[in-house]
């Protein structure tokens, strides 16, 4: 039975009470807060779960046998009406069963299949994320709660490999299947499952196969071969994108080699303007092809996608943004002990969600304008900037999401009570009614005398967390070319932490001792390429996003922690 709160609450506030009418231009802040109730039903809604595996060579040992005891434990969770579906890729990816419903002679079957897992050869991670997000799109019987779990430890060398490419390609992921060259591979057809294949996930779950039946003729021809006008996307390149894209400066010529014929039109040299920037850099072993943005905007999919990094040598700017285009999360597992209380948080939040598909639009009143907001994925500004849409994905049980919204005031001639602000609505699907729900907040502002007036403590410290991302993300893009910059540019939004009102809050606290550990991440090349350019990138995602990928207490909620008691004691 749910508790009496069964709705996500919307409220909105200023950083301080009133603002002076007569300045010419002000600067307001206000935060628009969206609050989970906590949720603790007798029975939860059935989940369907994608865990997609990277087997390549580099995968074989002590990393293989985590992901394989992490799939086991997760198995044990699930509940006879949960479904789960296992995907493997090195330069081959295969599907080893479909969504399949774990009964108790079911868990036994695939558990015998996971146990099974070998590593292989290459990595085809992009080939891999995209039959995932296949199981999830092409389901006949949905449950509320569909997420892919990616495992990788290293980089993208097989099939699509580009960056902004991949997240390209998983905006439409049966279409990018269907692509030449994604995946190449004689033994598991892009889609559908060959009928001798269906017939050995028979002693698994019978109804299963007919959800994973050959799709209607007229999908057939959607898919193979492309349409014309992606054809005409892919050959040739633009003219404008051919511009962008000149030679590799000569200290990386030795380091490519040729990709193979079907690859040369996908894979064009870097950008001049990286070609300056990548000089300096001495300590990494690959160098970026492109200019990597985690802050990449939402893909359309019924599902998220959460990525787990092991490891020093995986691409940590890919897997963030891959978990942040799909409403995810990023884990960077580099102990055995962190992949307990990465998974647990991971599943127990996927257990709780309470709302999805969320959406937040702020609209200014008169005499106001919007300044720019941040989220972690780029939201959607008007060209008056009058109106803001933000994509939230998910909400958790507990969670809370603070939107840091700047606004321009003009001046008034005289003082006025309640000036009208701006108005802040939410709509999505709530998963404890099972419907779709909207609300609404209108926020006013005094305008008159603002002497002596102290700022608001909570708007103060989301302030302060939100400038806390910002200033890891800046940090992340100029380390590779300048660690001296990066760690100078965090021990200043350290300084300016220790230096406001709120640095004894214990928040301000948990979001010192991080930025402490990025700047020690940075202290010297090696330090950065072991740990530092994948933490620095998991607290940046975890402070914008406001959900738990580290250890801050902040952001673990009921239902993570106890998922975590759950693993206390496991040998990973």
């Amino acid at each position: 039975m749910a508790t009496p709160l069964q709705e996500i609450s919307l409220k909105a506030s200023t950083q301080y009470a009133a603002y002076d009418h007569t300045k010419g231009i002000s600067d307001c802040i206000s935060m628009a807060t969206v609050e989970a109730p906590l949720y603790e039903p007798q029975s939860r809604s059935a989940v369907d779960i994608v865990a997609v595996i990277d087997r390549s060579g580099s995968m074989a040992g002590v990393k293989l046998n985590l992901v394989k005891k992490t799939l086991l434990f997760v198995i044990d969770q699930l509940k006879p009406t949960d479904r789960i579906s296992l995907v493997l890729y090195d330069d081959l990816v295969d599907v080893e069963f479909p969504l399949t419903l774990m009964t108790k002679k079911n868990k036994e079957l695939t558990k015998a299949k996971v146990e099974k897992i070998r590593d292989r050869s290459a990595t085809n991670l992009c080939g891999g994320l995209l039959k995932g997000m296949e199981q999830i799109i092409l389901r006949e019987r949905k449950a509320k709660v569909a997420s892919v779990l990616l495992f990788t430890d290293g980089l993208a060398n097989r099939g699509i490999t580009g960056f902004n490419e991949i997240i390209k390609a998983m905006k439409d992921p049966i279409g990018s299947l269907a692509r030449p060259g994604v995946l190449d591979n004689a033994r598991n057809p892009m889609r559908p499952l060959l009928p001798q294949q269906r017939n050995m996930y028979a002693p698994l779950s019978r109804p299963m196969m007919q959800q994973q039946a050959p799709p209607p003729p007229q999908m057939m021809q959607q898919q193979v071969p492309p349409p014309p006008q992606m054809m005409q996307q892919q050959v040739p390149l633009p003219p404008q994108m051919m511009q962008q894209q000149a030679p590799p400066p000569p200290q990386m010529m030795q380091q490519q080699v040729p990709p193979p014929p079907q690859m040369m039109q996908q894979q064009a040299p870097p950008p001049p303007q990286m070609m300056q920037q990548l000089v300096p850099v001495q300590h990494l072993e690959e160098t970026p092809e492109e200019t990597m943005d985690t802050s990449s905007g939402t893909v359309d999919f019924e599902g998220t996608v959460y990525t787990f990094g092991f490891g020093s040598d995986h691409n940590g700017d890919l897997l963030t943004a891959i978990s942040n285009a799909a409403n995810g999360v990023y884990y960077y597992i580099d102990t055995n002990e962190k992949i307990a209380e990465s998974f647990a948080d991971c599943l127990g939040g996927l257990l709780s969600v309470v709302g999805q598909n969320m959406t937040l639009t702020i609209e200014a009143q008169p005499n106001c304008t919007l300044g720019q907001v941040h989220y972690k994925n780029k939201p959607e500004m008007a060209a008056d900037n009058k109106k803001c849409v933000v994509s939230l994905g998910d909400l958790q049980s507990e969670e809370e999401r603070d939107i840091i919204i700047p606004i321009k005031l003009e001046a008034r001639d005289v003082e006025c009570l309640a000036q009208p602000l701006i108005k802040v609505s939410l709509s999505y699907f709530n998963v404890i009614t099972a419907l779709m729900q909207t609300t609404s907040v209108d926020l006013t502002i005094d305008r008159k005398s603002a002497d002596g007036l102290q700022p608001d403590e909570a708007v103060s410290v989301q302030l302060h967390r939100v400038s806390v991302a910002l200033a890891l993300e800046e940090a992340r893009k100029i380390a590779p070319l300048d660690l001296h910059r990066a760690r100078a540019s965090l021990e200043q939004c350290k300084t300016s932490l220790v230096q406001s009102s709120v640095a004894q809050h214990e928040f301000c606290k948990a979001l010192l001792t991080d930025l402490t550990k990025a700047i020690d991440d940075l202290k010297d090349q090696q330090s950065y390429r072991d740990r530092g350019s994948h933490s620095i990138a998991s607290y940046g995602q975890q402070h914008m996003a406001q959900r738990a990928n580290q250890s801050t207490p902040s952001y673990v909620t009921a239902a993570k922690s106890a998922m975590r008691s759950q693993t206390m004691g496991m040998k990973f």
